[in-house]
């Protein structure tokens, strides 16, 4: 036998999966006219204009009409449970195989109001751009898109304001470092300009760290579905437009950190190198949610230094259990993209892990919960810390005992409750101020 290998997507398939044998390989669709006509109907059309290599989709077209067949139908429902959180039958695509029909059954199941574009949203500028497209994995109803003019939205998802709970995770440490601090010295409250000031520098340094991984990750990004529709990789903008708005972030980051002491600003400005490593990470090692945490959470050591100049060994265990934390949870959150990162060659602790995740992040879990008990213990632990603490073992305790890696979207939900730990931690440091630190408390 002679074999010829063929790309699957060179080969035309029936609406059962079988190889079409009267229908020759063509080339995907160059453009169709048309426009969605709402914000729901436009993310659809992103994932079908990336899935069948059309240009535009309109609300009236037809799946099948577009080059699509059945692997593709699987494939997207598989998006759409991702995206969505909805379990539609693949049978409905061949009875409703319409744009519109498939975003008003999602919309039916997951409770979304199909609120109408408004002519400015399709295209504002009259360039032929869309620029109202939202990312795969923001909510339909995140509030930036729903309150930023259209030619603001592409940027601010560039810098994730959309999606902001990396930002509260990159924020969290430096709370819990301030605070550890101020608990430490006796003050009865945290400091609230350095609570803004570090609230501002975390989520602009966010944005700053996501447009430097986007520039680099670009043609990666185009090859993976939760990420083919960021701003950068569906060109909708340029990577020197990125990178003008990644520096322009990086100034107001700067100007935020001058406000600190000089060892703290030394010690930001050290965090640099690991930045600029971390987009390289995946591709070389599976412990690239190591670099991460590495560089992450570096903020528990920077809210120490901003209160106290140096630093100290409670910093350095609040660190090292950040860093714990946030391998465990972002290696849940891997695993949304573990399919397509194998494919392409990317490395993460959710492909070492596979199967045995639940038991990994469960260890990695209680060594953070263990590091971060050592450093309040050297500032004096009191029962409202302890119940803090208590508190964070049981979201921990939840995340692993209902984690399903095969789901992606309830491996988004555990790791979106995360901001849970962050707020239960920040909340029992400052308590201790509040009740303990002035004599009202236990």
């Amino acid at each position: 036998l002679v074999v010829s290998p063929v790309a699957l997507e060179q080969v035309q398939l029936a609406m059962l999966g079988e190889p079409d044998q009267d229908r020759p390989a063509e080339k995907a669709v160059e453009a169709v006219a048309g426009q969605t006509s709402n914000a729901l109907e436009a993310k659809l059309a992103a994932i079908w204009t990336d899935m069948l290599g059309v240009a535009t989709v309109s609300s009236g077209d037809d799946f099948f009409a577009l080059g699509g067949h059945s692997l593709n139908a699987v494939r997207m429902f598989s998006r759409i449970r991702r995206e969505f959180g909805v379990d539609l039958p693949l049978a409905f695509i061949f009875e409703n195989p319409t744009l519109a029909a498939v975003a008003a059954r999602i919309a039916d199941a997951a409770g979304i109001d199909l609120a109408p574009l408004s002519p400015s949203d399709r295209d504002p500028a009259g360039s032929g751009r869309k620029t109202d497209a939202r990312v795969a994995d923001a909510r339909p109803t995140n509030w930036f898109d729903s309150v930023a003019p259209a030619w603001a939205r592409p940027y601010g998802q560039l810098a994730r304001f959309d999606r902001p709970i990396g930002a509260w995770l990159l924020l969290f440490p430096c709370w819990w470092s301030q605070a550890l601090a101020e608990v430490s010295l006796g003050r009865s409250y945290p400091n609230f300009w350095y609570l803004i000031l570090f609230a501002i520098g975390a989520f602009v340094m966010r944005g700053a760290g996501c447009v430097h991984n986007d520039i680099i990750d670009r043609e990666y990004d185009k090859r993976v579905a939760r990420t083919a529709s960021r701003p950068i990789p569906s060109g909708r903008v340029t990577v020197l437009q990125a990178f003008i708005f990644g520096l322009a972030l990086c100034v107001i980051g700067l100007l935020v950190l001058l406000q600190f002491n000089r060892f703290t600003i030394l010690l930001g400005i050290a965090s640099l190198g690991l930045v600029a490593i971390y987009p390289f990470a995946k591709r070389y090692t599976h412990w690239a949610q190591l670099v991460l945490g590495l560089t992450f959470k570096w903020g528990a050591l920077v809210g120490w230094a901003a209160v106290m100049g140096s630093l100290g060994w409670p910093a350095l265990l609040l660190y090292i259990g950040a860093i714990l934390w946030t391998i465990g949870y972002d290696t849940i959150y891997a695993h949304q993209d573990k399919e397509d990162d194998a494919v392409i060659g990317l490395k993460s602790t959710a492909l070492l892990f596979g199967d045995k995740t639940p038991l990994w992040v469960g260890g990695m879990y209680a060594g953070a919960w263990i590091f971060w008990f050592a450093a309040v213990s050297l500032v004096g632990v009191s029962l409202v810390m302890v119940t803090a603490l208590s508190a964070v073992a049981g979201q921990f305790a939840w995340q692993i005992a209902t984690l399903d890696i095969k789901r992606p979207s309830n491996c988004f939900d555990r790791f979106y409750s995360n901001r849970w730990v962050g707020w239960l931690l920040f909340a029992g440091l400052v308590l201790e101020m509040l009740l303990v630190n002035t004599g009202r408390g236990p």
